[in-house]
């Protein structure tokens, strides 16, 4: 039978007759529990628990642990603590009825919610058919309405134990204390966040002159006088204070206010771990810059939350959900992994969105593993509490696990690592969570595997958005099918807004770059590539960058028509990449470069972005590399890169945004190698290798091939076999680019010679360290050095 207010005439609510609230009406011979039953009443204390606390209209209120049925069980030690999970302040809040199904952590719903996995692998491909696992089914859920059932939570004497320990380690606020502060908190967050006055009514806590003498001493000294004062007081006076400060210094003082929050958390009674936590979420989310920059002698933001959010002071039996998830988000990665932990050894009653905060993190840090736990764990809590999963987040939680997905090799074949985790624990995948299988299935290597899965999104009613159309998009480019790339480009033709979208413009873009203008040779009509791209361009976006930069004429313009809008880095980026490859006048080049640069340190908002990275400046060292005399301007792109320590937009005072541009990265170091190589200044070259040691240009593979070739033209048997050593001491092996460049040596067995010489000399310097383990090295006189350069460019300025 179900506890009744004993303002409350029985027969008014357990007959079902009119009671004082329509919500407290019950059906007739609606049973509650069974007929033997006993009645337990949680004696925690009320500190540190969600408060139910309410009011019927007639004045009667709610007590704040509920009474509940437990059927008669033989006498054991063992506690019970009751639970409501009503959303109101009602014990008796009516909830809509659910019909009986089977639990699912996605809903099934119309078309797109009815996507069955099983279908799209077809025994031809590479991949098995992925088949569900017979897990253990969960009961199925009987229909029920007007109220949620008490759910029963049961917990060892040991686990008790701990509970009121942490429990009666920090204030004993009643239910209503609880509720006027956190009313009177929440009034303060609305009124920041909606830049209102506050309504100071409703913010009725007046400091007295204590409160303004704790004020002092935070304000004087936080971490020595005010912790001195804070714990001189007795814990019914902390209380107290602690109401009142922690809502003035919320509203004066937010940096203040997170010193007093590590002070007051330091202390031996702590405070109700939901008001720190409430506080806690209005300093992150109305002032994050102000905490990001927090710091105070060896503390932070992020150690100032571990300290007072620290997981060992989470309550057992009922912990606030919001802290937790607060803290899970916020907190580093030892940190996340001991709260798990802990959570794990304690049962902590946590929510299902809890556990996906924690599936997110666990995401985050790439631990698929406790990713999944985590997700059983959130479908299990959705199920006992008879919620609706939340389908947006559950299907965001689980489109970026799917990102980490990989084929592995099982008894049954080849398959996919996670997705057929997630289809045994019955997630429906949506269409975000499909595109990203789309986007697996194409990195496989297998394409017909990728095709097989768009023709069941097509099948199963999936609308194909921006994102399934980059994938596909990628994957033609990818894999070079003009073929599939000519269809796709028809079907977009079709969806003018998907074809606007900025990701998509760019993709075409560079479709357009790879199959016309990468692999240029003497008989392709440069200026009709170049031109065809510019038309693409100026369909999307504005054309006046480009006109800025003197690539096209000031008066070129075509008759477009609709708002134009303005043009990504990346689209940029590949119009400059055309033109250049398209030129064959190195005069035009430096025109342009000049002008590039100009409007770099300008701040330009649309050029100046491009000098943040390598790939415009190395497009110009490749229109440079191929004429004797783009070497010098090709020394000057690398000396502008090198003044990338300063912010150019704030250089040049502009009151455009600043960046930092961009060093040389070691692609464009070897795009300098090479330029000297191919342009047969040996001299020049070892220059740029020793500033190139000098700056800690770590050598890729492409490098070594591009020294090799060098040596080999040079017919250098012996400093090609050196290199080779060199290359194989860092890590590294010779591949096909490598053996294309011995090609140029005439007498490969001068190779071979050198390689066995080499190995000789080796073993005697490893027999003269045996007897002398400190030998002096031998070092390049500077002079010599010196000279060498000199000559170098003497020759260089006599070839130009």
């Amino acid at each position: 039978m179900l506890p009744c207010p004993y303002h409350l005439p029985r027969s008014r609510v357990c007959a079902g007759l009119p009671s004082y609230s329509p919500q407290h009406r019950l059906r007739f011979g609606r049973r509650r529990g069974p007929q033997n039953a006993r009645s337990f009443v949680d004696n925690a204390p009320p500190s540190n628990t969600s408060s139910q606390l309410g009011a019927f209209p007639n004045g009667v209120k709610h007590p704040s642990a509920y009474c509940t049925v437990v059927p008669d069980m033989k006498p054991q030690r063992a506690f019970y603590t009751t639970l409501g999970r009503s959303t109101g302040n009602g014990v008796l809040h009516k909830q809509p009825s659910i019909t009986k199904r089977e639990f699912s952590l996605l809903s099934s719903g119309a078309g797109s919610r009815n996507a069955n996995l099983l279908s799209i692998i077809k025994t031809n491909t590479t991949l098995s058919v992925v088949q569900k696992r017979g897990l253990r089914t969960p009961p199925t859920l009987a229909s029920f309405s007007d109220v949620k059932p008490l759910l029963t939570l049961r917990f060892g004497k040991d686990t008790k134990a701990l509970d009121l320990a942490i429990r009666s380690g920090s204030y004993a606020c009643s239910g209503h204390d609880i509720r006027k502060w956190r009313f009177a908190q929440r009034e303060l967050f609305q009124a920041k966040y909606e830049e209102r006055e506050v309504q100071e009514e409703l913010v009725s806590y007046p400091l007295d002159s204590k409160d303004k003498e704790l004020l002092e001493a935070i304000q004087k000294d936080s971490l020595g006088a005010f912790r001195e004062a804070w714990n001189g007081l007795t814990p019914a006076e902390m209380e107290i204070h602690w109401g009142r400060l922690s809502l003035w210094l919320l509203r004066n003082s937010p940096e203040l206010a997170l010193e007093f929050l590590l002070v007051t958390c330091q202390a031996s009674v702590k405070p109700v771990f939901a008001m720190i936590a409430d506080c806690l979420i209005y300093l992150d989310t109305l002032h994050p810059e102000e905490m990001g920059r927090w710091t105070k002698n060896s503390y932070n933001y992020q150690s100032v939350i571990r300290a007072c959010l620290d997981p060992m002071q989470w309550p057992v039996s009922y912990v606030p959900q919001r802290g937790v998830r607060f803290y899970i988000k916020k907190a580093d990665r030892s940190a996340v992994y001991q709260a798990w932990d802990l959570v794990e050894t304690r049962k902590h009653r946590l929510k299902g969105e809890t556990y996906l905060g924690f599936m997110g993190r666990f995401t985050e840090f790439k631990d698929v593993d406790n990713a999944l736990l985590a997700l059983r764990r959130a479908g299990r809590q959705f199920w006992r509490l008879h919620q609706s999963p939340l389908e947006v987040a559950v299907s965001r939680h689980c489109s970026k696990l799917l990102v980490l997905d990989s084929v592995v090799d099982g008894p049954d074949g080849r398959n996919f690592r996670i997705l057929p985790e997630l289809l045994s624990m019955g997630v429906q995948p949506d269409r975000d969570m499909m595109n990203v299988v789309l986007s697996n299935a194409f990195k496989t290597g297998d394409p017909q595997l990728g095709l097989d899965v768009l023709r069941h999104m097509k099948a199963s009613g999936f609308q194909l958005d921006s994102y399934t159309y980059l994938t596909l998009l990628s994957d033609a480019v990818a894999r070079q099918d003009r073929e599939r790339m000519t269809h796709l480009m028809e079907e977009l033709e079709s969806q003018p807004e998907l074809k606007k979208n900025p990701y998509i413009a760019s993709k075409l873009f560079h479709s357009h770059f790879v199959f016309n203008v990468k692999h240029l040779d003497g008989t392709t009509d440069r200026r009709e590539i170049f031109y065809s791209l510019l038309r693409m361009y100026c369909e999307l976006h504005d054309i006046t960058p480009l006109k800025e930069l003197s690539i096209v004429p000031r008066q070129y313009d075509l008759p477009t028509t609709g708002e134009k809008s303005p043009p990504s880095v990346i689209a940029l980026y590949l119009v400059i990449a055309t033109w250049l490859r398209c030129q064959a006048h190195v005069g035009s080049v430096e025109r342009v470069y000049s002008r590039f640069r100009e409007l770099v340190l300008q701040g330009h908002k649309d050029i100046a972005p491009l000098a943040a990275t390598d790939h415009t400046y190395n497009e110009f060292m490749l229109a440079y590399r191929n004429n004797p005399h783009g070497l010098r301007p090709a020394v000057r792109v690398v000396e502008d890169m090198l003044q990338s320590a300063t912010e150019v937009g704030a250089k040049a005072g502009s009151s455009e945004s600043t960046f930092t541009q961009t060093q040389p990265t070691v692609l464009t170091w070897t795009l300098l190698l090479s330029a000297f190589i191919y342009n047969n200044q040996p001299l020049a070259a070892e220059k740029v290798r020793e500033m190139m040691a000098k700056h800690g240009v770590v050598y890729s593979m492409t490098t070594w091939n591009v020294i090799i070739s060098g040596f080999a033209s040079q017919q250098n048997a012996s400093a090609i076999a050196q290199s080779i050593k060199d290359l194989e001491d860092q890590g590294l092996s010779i591949d096909a680019y490598t053996m294309k460049g011995l090609r140029y040596l005439r007498d490969p067995e001068q190779l071979w010679i050198a390689v066995e010489q080499l190995d000789l000399k080796s073993a005697s310097h490893l027999r003269r360290d045996a007897f002398n383990p400190n030998p002096e090295s031998p070092r390049l006189d500077e002079a010599e050095t010196e000279q060498l350069l000199d000559r170098g460019l003497q020759r260089l300025k006599a070839n130009a």
